[in-house]
């Protein structure tokens, strides 16, 4: 059998051969790579690609070669080396590098591995890396807030204990004292109260002169564009009212579609969008986000076609949207919030959030999530409903159809949601037929007019 010397038979995420000295400046490039992965790794010289142990000789020189190889990694580095000595009398290299140590680069560019191969990073996810490695060493959540425990909820923070020992999620404390129920949630920071406590329990008159980015900010817009507002409003404070706000503003400008069950008297009434699936969308983009941004916030935009909820951050720890189609691992931006709000029973610590809302989604009959990503911002965009042009109704029953599902409609939402082949003057006009038919009535008046059934035809 042949001898190995400890050195595996081949190549891998974690291992590198070399053959030759002269291969030093792909070796460091390797070890750069190795750098930057989880796992580290060693690169072996004296092995072919082959993985077979060939050996070198190492010279008076050899020592400034390698000098001269590392000298092309930044930041500087030097790795710890082992020599091997074969049976022959050569030596076989190892030069080990151990993971997680820092965001390197090989000649000003950054590489990663993925199984035995070396890959450059893009310059997005080069950024994206840098931020991690940052994040890891100086959490937000950890920092003192500099607020004092009289300027948080600690009313919120004791029903929280509460509902999470009622649902079996958190054992007594034997306490309510809000300073040992803060230390015991991690809340605290040397004795501070921290930047999660804030996020979590801050009274908004204080949230709003020391953390502008513990906002949500609600919009419905007049079409399909920013062009227009509706309704525009901009709320500061701690996770749980923000949460709530939202919900109550999607609420407002969530149109109910109906339908009569044939085997039921009653109407069945379904929201456009499930609030089940906005709850989701909502409590993951308030975990996720980054809150270190000053100018960061939640936004919840509703258009005509579509609802978006874009929070400040994207994806991290190498996760992809890909990856959200299916269950995946949850690693939190923010562990300490996720902590809370699992406790809580408002947040799903097993990576489950995405997938659920896609379920739900289903469920409902709705179009599923679709998820965007980007190095500053990750929106979760909702579809809405379309009554498809390819039904025979004449165009008078399509608008009666729609009216009749979603029970009360802007001009813009027909226009959008009807697929409307002709102008919005041309849709007006038909309207404006029905209404005097009695099919239809309008309530208000200019942008705020809102078409629906007559009273007559609701009968």
């Amino acid at each position: 059998m042949e001898e190995r010397y400890g050195i595996p038979r081949r190549e891998s995420e974690s291992v590198e051969f070399k053959l030759s000295m002269s291969e030093l400046d792909q070796a460091v490039k390797s070890g750069t790579a190795m750098l930057n992965g989880s796992l580290g790794g060693v690169v072996y010289i004296g092995v072919n690609d082959d993985g077979e142990i060939v050996g070198i000789e190492l010279g008076d020189r050899s020592h400034n070669r390698m000098a001269t190889a590392l000298a092309k990694l930044a930041p500087t580095y030097w790795p710890e080396t082992e020599t091997i000595t074969l049976d022959s009398g050569r030596v076989v290299l190892g030069m080990r590098f151990p993971g997680n140590s820092g965001i390197y680069r090989y000649q000003g560019r950054p590489f990663v591995r993925i199984g035995a191969s070396n890959h450059e990073l893009s310059e997005d996810q080069y950024q994206k890396k840098v931020l991690e490695r940052f994040h890891s060493v100086e959490r937000w959540e950890l920092k003192n807030s500099g607020l004092a425990i009289e300027h948080l909820n600690t009313g919120l923070l004791t029903s929280i204990v509460e509902s999470a020992i009622k649902s079996g999620r958190l054992a007594d404390p034997n306490t309510r004292d809000p300073a040992a129920l803060l230390q015991g949630f991690g809340l605290l920071s040397d004795g501070q109260i921290n930047n999660a406590a804030a996020a979590l329990l801050g009274k908004p008159e204080f949230l709003e002169q020391k953390f502008p980015q513990c906002r949500v900010r609600l919009a419905r817009f007049e079409g399909v564009t920013k062009n227009l507002f509706r309704d525009n409003r901009q709320f500061t404070g701690n996770i749980f009212d923000l949460l709530r706000i939202s919900m109550s503003f999607v609420a407002e400008h969530n149109p109910v579609r109906s339908e009569i069950v044939s085997d039921q008297i009653q109407r069945v009434d379904t929201p456009l969008y499930s609030p089940d699936v906005v709850r989701e969308a909502l409590v993951n983009a308030f975990t996720h986000r980054d809150y270190a941004e000053p100018s960061g916030a939640v936004d919840v935009a509703i258009y005509d076609d579509r609802m978006e909820i874009v929070s400040t951050g994207g994806l991290r720890f190498g996760l992809t949207v890909e990856d959200l189609l299916i269950v995946h691992q949850s690693r939190p931006w923010n562990q300490i919030i996720a902590s809370v709000l699992q406790r809580q029973g408002i947040f799903e610590s097993w990576g489950l959030g995405t997938t659920r809302m896609i379920e739900r989604s289903r469920i409902a009959g709705s179009p599923d999530p679709i998820f965007l990503d980007s190095r500053h911002s990750f929106t979760v965009q909702l579809s809405r409903f379309v009554i498809s042009t390819a039904s025979n109704l004449s165009q008078e029953n399509r608008i009666l159809a729609a009216l009749a599902e979603y029970h009360s409609m802007s001009l813009s939402e027909l226009f959008h949601l009807l697929h409307w082949e002709g102008t919005r003057r041309q849709l007006q006009l038909v309207l404006e037929r029905l209404r005097t038919a009695r099919k239809v009535e309008v309530v208000g008046r200019n942008r705020g007019a809102r078409w629906q059934l007559s009273s007559t035809m609701k009968e």
